[in-house]
């Protein structure tokens, strides 16, 4: 009989586990809070740009890794062997997850175990549906509460994940800045736009507060952020901005793993939930796509 199984979490880890286990010929749903495939391989859009505002390059060794990035079109051209998805980072995701059975713009709050299976909960409290297994591939902190007070959850608690303020400018002109852009409140600053297979105009940039920063302005409103960050862009360039097309400020609350699990999943509820990402690995979306196979074989056996 046909296996029903729900994928909570639309990144890389997710869809890699949905597709694995559609192929086993499971019935595979992926719900994500999100209204779109691709989790931190992200790419923000607006009138006449986008920029990738999570991770510049997809970098991983496994040939699997490799194989699957040829086939979502992604262009291994990052300089550093990472693979570039065009024309942003989250096509990537969202072209993998095309022949996928999917519920986005919902939020799932919490599992429960009931007499027919695995209950999902939606965030408003209502009924997402039974499925017979789960997989959860969502940041370990929001993990712990998707799935409650478990002996588990000991080991979730290993997990550090770390926030990141991330500053998004499009810019009309170019700046032609002569030196590297360093400096505090900043861990990195790219010139997005210059990413191979870019439009060098508008001019995006991508900047990323450092740990310190972040977590001291972590609960303040992302206008004044956004304020705050982009003064701080401009001193460290040394000259005036011109007006933004586009100015933002977006708070990953769980940009970074600091601490990974050191193991490719965790499992609950008898072996029917599967609990992984990047986090379980590493911080790369190799180690997203490594532990999202490894849980599918997992449940496949």
């Amino acid at each position: 009989m046909t296996q029903r199984i729900a994928v909570v979490g639309a990144g890389l880890a997710g869809v890699t586990a949905a597709l694995a286990l559609q192929a086993a010929d499971a019935r595979v749903v992926v719900f994500d809070k999100s209204r779109g495939f691709g989790g931190r391989l992200a790419t923000r859009r607006g009138e006449g740009f986008s920029v990738d505002h999570g991770a510049r390059a997809a970098h991983g060794a496994l040939s699997e890794f490799t194989a699957a990035m040829k086939a979502a079109g992604a262009v291994q051209d990052a300089g550093d062997g990472g693979w570039i998805g065009q024309p942003g980072m989250s096509a990537i995701v969202r072209r993998m997850a095309e022949p996928l059975e999917h519920v986005l713009g919902t939020e799932v709050g919490r599992l429960e175990d009931g007499p027919g299976g695995l209950i999902l909960i939606g965030a408003e409290g209502e009924n997402l549906g039974v499925f017979e297994r789960v997989v959860s591939a969502i940041p370990a902190p929001q993990a712990r509460r998707f799935t409650g007070d478990r002996p588990e959850d000991g080991q979730l608690a290993r997990v550090a994940m770390a926030p990141v303020w991330t500053l998004l400018l499009a810019l009309p002109r170019r700046l032609d800045v002569d030196r590297p852009v360093t400096g505090l409140p900043f861990e990195s600053v790219i010139c997005a736009s210059e990413t191979p297979g870019r439009e060098p105009l508008p001019e995006t940039w991508v900047c990323h507060a450092g740990f310190d920063w972040t977590v001291e302005h972590l609960e303040m409103s992302r206008e004044q952020v956004c304020r705050e960050l982009t003064r701080a862009f401009a001193m460290a360039c040394g000259r005036d901005l011109p007006e933004p097309i586009y100015a933002a400020a977006h708070r990953w609350r769980y940009g970074r793993v600091a601490r990974p699990l050191g193991a490719p999943f965790l499992s609950a509820f008898d072996g029917r939930l599967m609990l992984g990402g990047d986090w379980a690995l590493g911080d790369t979306a190799g180690d997203a796509f490594a532990s999202g196979r490894a849980m599918a074989a997992a449940l496949g056996n």
